[in-house]
């Protein structure tokens, strides 16, 4: 399914059904692919950033992004930050597109 066939009704409550459904196995039994990997500069960064983040402005990258409840800790933030950052690199994360545009949302410097 291409980017032009999908309707923009299929976008729920800031799901992307188009990029949920590129994770799904097809008939053929393929596994969900990851998110690209970024640099090891950009990740340093990217954790430092969100560890600095006052707890409200953190509270709402989560929101922004709404990681499955359970995945991030209630410990202190740069664990959070660090849980986060994992969960976006797994195959159910929904990448650093989708982080850096929350930044860019709340209005919150990138890297």
């Amino acid at each position: 399914m291409s980017d032009q066939e999908v309707p923009i009704g299929i976008l729920l409550d800031g799901f992307d059904l188009r990029a949920i459904l590129d994770r799904v196995p097809d008939k053929k039994g393929s596994e969900p692919t990851p998110p690209d990997p970024i640099d090891n500069r950009t990740h340093l960064v990217l954790v430092q950033r969100l560890s600095d983040l006052p707890d409200p402005q953190f509270e709402q990258v989560l929101f922004g992004l709404k990681p499955s409840t359970g995945l991030i800790s209630s410990e202190a933030q740069g664990k959070r930050a660090v849980d986060l950052l994992t969960w976006l690199e797994g195959p159910t994360g929904k990448g650093y597109p989708a982080l850096l545009e929350v930044l860019t949302d709340l209005g919150i410097p990138r890297p």
